[in-house]
């Protein structure tokens, strides 16, 4: 369909997981080349607009993590973190299209160098600072070690907002999405039935992002402003 503006948007269904055999190895590296491309796609995607009037299905809904949900798979400092986060969890920020589950195994580098993006079940209007979060932490953080690194998801965060500038509201609030799209790792983990070793390494990074997230705020700002 062609957008009101001249782009134009591909919809596949019912699931683009079936396009993934003719893909071969076309998702975007793990390189920091490649993560500033991703955020680059994601930030041209939030640019999109709500496009409700050309699909009236998609949802108006903010993604709430209640402490009942998140606490049968919490680990130890994993309560001090989301109370931190609902004390400093500002909900006026813009809204629009987000992803939901954006990163590189949804995403597909095509040859002319531009990014496709793919899977977009979660697909709603919410904040979309909470997206862009949930991205940088998967930047950050899915890789084969499992290990989190705090420099790729300011590295992603600097990258989309050279795209999208972040507004004051958001700033305010990304360490506290950061931490959110965190925990919801966890709860996630723990809803898949991962073993109990995996929901503690997770618990771990939760709680050493929490105790770091003034150095984690002084970062960001440090990056966002260059």
């Amino acid at each position: 369909m062609t957008l009101p503006d001249g782009r134009t948007a591909l919809r596949v269904g019912p699931r683009v997981a079936a396009l993934y055999p003719f893909l071969g190895d076309a998702r975007p590296s793990s390189s920091a080349r490649d993560i500033e491309r991703l955020a680059h796609a994601l930030a041209a995607f939030h640019g999109l607009g709500d496009l409700r009037s050309e699909f009236p299905e998609i949802e108006v809904r903010d993604e709430d993590l209640p402490w009942s949900t998140l606490e049968p798979f919490a680990g130890p400092g994993t309560r001090e973190a989301w109370d931190w986060c609902s004390d400093h969890d500002g909900r006026d920020v813009p809204r629009g299209l987000v992803h939901g589950s954006f990163h590189r195994d949804h995403a597909v580098s095509l040859p002319d160098g531009r990014i496709a993006v793919l899977d977009l079940e979660k697909l709603r209007v919410a904040p979309l600072v909470d997206d862009v979060a949930r991205s940088a932490v998967y930047a950050g953080y899915r890789g084969n070690d499992e290990r989190a690194d705090p420099r790729r998801i300011v590295h992603f965060l600097r990258c989309y907002h050279q795209k999208r500038p972040f507004d004051e509201a958001e700033r305010a609030t990304l360490v506290s999405a950061i931490l959110v799209a965190l925990l919801r790792d966890v709860k996630a983990l723990g809803q898949e039935g991962a073993s109990g070793a995996a929901q503690s390494r997770h618990a771990t990074v939760v709680r050493e992002f929490f105790h770091n997230r003034e150095n984690l705020a002084t970062a960001i700002r440090a990056q966002l402003a260059q």
